[in-house]
């Protein structure tokens, strides 16, 4: 998929210096989906809870790509979900319509039901790292872990920057018993950047993988009291902060800057504002060496804006502090701080205990 098909991806998928994306395609309309989610999953939680929004509850689609991108214009992102289905109803061999809809259900939590459209997709040739990463995040979500590490590999062979799939791909290799598999993914990594004079990206990861190996760590990394804590394990709870119709997690970056964020798992990372990224350079915490990547994302209203990528070295919530988090960064951009998928894709599940106001990290 190019920058010229329809907009409706939904997945920045962001990659260290020096590599910067030649071919613009589905990845690359990230921010306006994301908006559109937001609009669209702040409705449908008001309305059904922490529940994925049954089919029923989609309007009648109209068999129109002009109609489904003004739809994600207006960000009515169920009106686009359901014109993607009326279209397909009667061109279902049109392959990049298949392959953006079953990423805005992947986005959208409903991931059983993305799965005809990716294969419908992959039969028809799309093969791109944005799509195959994001079927796999549906793939793992209904049980077959085996089919979202192969997903993940093929994104990797085709973009092997992708540290965020990197990174998921390490996880579920763990998960499958395949520890040296995962180390030596992980390790290529990080020597690669070191002969190219950067520093190791997984290194707390590596660390992590090396001791569940009972193998002997590297501790000269870490902070004194990182070095002598041992890893929290089993479930973190969190006490959110309600405000009408949100709810607000408090975050520390880099063990200095803290700051309250939205949970949103409509974000495919965490997002911060240009008031906390300069906070964070101010610091010192932040540094040009922590930038990842470049690219182009297109707005919900159509304007085409620069984003950035930065590696966050830690990211501590309640008790629980993740190493090497993916923020995205839009110059001019202030407001609301989203906790997305960067962070809360590390973990086994996540929920929210509306009762409590709690959030639960589960590993």
């Amino acid at each position: 998929m190019t920058a010229g098909e329809t907009p409706g991806d939904l997945g920045p998928m962001f990659h260290p210096p020096r590599r910067r994306r030649k071919r613009l395609n589905v990845g690359l309309i990230v921010l306006a989906t994301v908006a559109v989610l937001g609009a669209g999953g702040g409705w449908a939680v008001l309305k059904y809870g922490a529940k994925v929004v049954p089919a029923s509850a989609l309007p009648g689609g109209v068999p129109s790509l002009e109609h489904a991108n003004a739809c994600l214009r207006n960000r009515q992102f169920m009106c686009a979900q359901a014109d993607y289905i009326a279209y397909l109803k009667k061109y279902p061999d049109d392959p990049h319509p298949n392959a953006q809809l079953a990423i805005l259900l992947t986005m959208d939590g409903r991931h059983k039901e993305s799965l005809k459209y990716y294969a419908k997709a992959k039969s028809l040739g799309i093969s791109t790292y944005d799509f195959h990463a994001r079927h796999a995040e549906s793939l793992e979500a209904t049980g077959d872990l085996k089919g979202a590490m192969a997903a993940n590999y093929a994104a990797l062979e085709i973009m092997p920057n992708l540290v965020d799939v990197r990174g998921s791909l390490a996880t579920q290799l763990v998960r499958a018993g395949r520890r040296q598999e995962a180390l030596n993914l992980l390790e290529t990594f990080d020597r690669s950047l070191a002969d190219r004079g950067h520093p190791g990206y997984f290194g707390h990861r590596i660390d992590e993988i090396k001791r569940g190996m009972g193998q002997a760590v590297d501790t000269t990394h870490l902070a004194p009291d990182e070095a002598a804590a041992a890893p929290v394990e089993g479930l973190t709870r969190v006490t959110l902060r309600r405000e009408p119709g949100v709810l607000f997690v408090p975050v520390k970056l880099n063990g200095l800057v803290e700051a309250e964020f939205v949970v949103d798992s409509g974000a495919s990372h965490v997002v911060l504002g240009d008031d906390v990224f300069r906070e964070l350079v101010r610091s010192g915490s932040l540094r040009e060496a922590d930038h990842r990547g470049s690219g182009f994302a297109l707005l919900a209203d159509g304007s085409r804006v620069k984003a950035e990528a930065y590696n966050l070295r830690s990211l501590k919530v309640g008790g629980r502090t993740l190493h090497n988090v993916t923020a995205m960064v839009s110059p001019g951009r202030e407001g609301t701080l989203l906790l997305g998928q960067s962070f809360l894709r590390r973990f086994k599940s996540w929920s929210i205990d509306n009762q409590k106001g709690v959030l639960e990290l589960r590993e």
